[in-house]
């Protein structure tokens, strides 16, 4: 659902919460199931849930919506047997997923190398080069972060090979560069209430769900709960 402004935010949300509602109806059967293997529910989880969260992604541009990382905060979160103050920036530092947003940025990406295949008479292109020519909505998007990361900006082309090679260019800087790492590492780093997590050795993920640790689901999430102060002990300043 589009509004006249062009914002994605109501139609977001209602995939989320479609999203949110798909993930409850098989956690029990799948999820919660301790003899499924980790690697097996997150491709579950990307096949099956996010494939309806990102639902026209193509149109989103790059951005992070609220609703959106929030279904895969939430898989984390009930995967670990997480409380809901588990800081998000501690979920994907531990378990090296990045956000929606990357993975849509991806899906835009691909969605504008098929439109720069098209004749000039059809409709997809013909809005993508208004979209470019206005420089609202993912066209600014894009833009902004071929500036952020020192990429040409060549949009206006629609021409296939150019929008493959910057599409290439900007994948590869927005991985070279860890930005989201970097951010969420910042946000560790100047965190008041989690002071023991900046100690942790960043480079270390044992929780990690990008590679197979072999670790027992049972004992990651005694090892989550210790390694992102999640317990509640005594000397717990956080506990709500």
């Amino acid at each position: 659902m589009l509004t006249p402004r062009l914002s994605y935010t109501k139609h977001v949300r209602q995939k989320a919460h479609t999203a949110k509602f798909a993930l409850n109806n098989i956690w029990g059967k799948l999820f919660d199931e301790a003899s499924v293997p980790v690697r097996a529910k997150m491709d579950v989880f990307r096949s099956a849930v996010r494939s309806v969260l990102c639902y026209a992604a193509p149109c989103w541009g790059w951005r992070e919506y609220g609703g959106a990382e929030g279904v895969q905060l939430m898989f984390i979160r009930r995967l670990f047997r997480l409380p809901r103050f588990a800081q998000n920036y501690i979920l994907h530092l531990e378990t090296g997923l990045d956000t929606v947003s990357a993975f849509t940025l991806e899906a835009l990406l691909e969605y504008l190398l098929r439109v720069a295949r098209l004749q000039d008479s059809r409709l997809p292109r013909i809005v993508a080069r208004e979209v470019i020519s206005k420089n609202v909505s993912w066209a600014r998007h894009l833009d902004y972060l071929s500036t952020e990361l020192d990429v040409h900006n060549h949009l206006d082309s629609l021409d296939y090979k150019i929008i493959r090679a910057q599409a290439d260019a900007l994948l590869g800087e927005f991985t070279k560069s860890g930005r989201v790492h970097k951010k969420f590492w910042r946000r560790a780093l100047d965190s008041e209430n989690f002071t023991l997590y900046k100690e942790l050795d960043p480079s270390v993920k044992p929780l990690s769900l990008i590679e197979d640790t072999k670790m027992d689901l049972g004992a990651s999430r005694w090892l989550f709960k210790l390694r992102g102060q999640l317990l509640h002990l005594n000397g717990k300043t956080l506990s709500h």
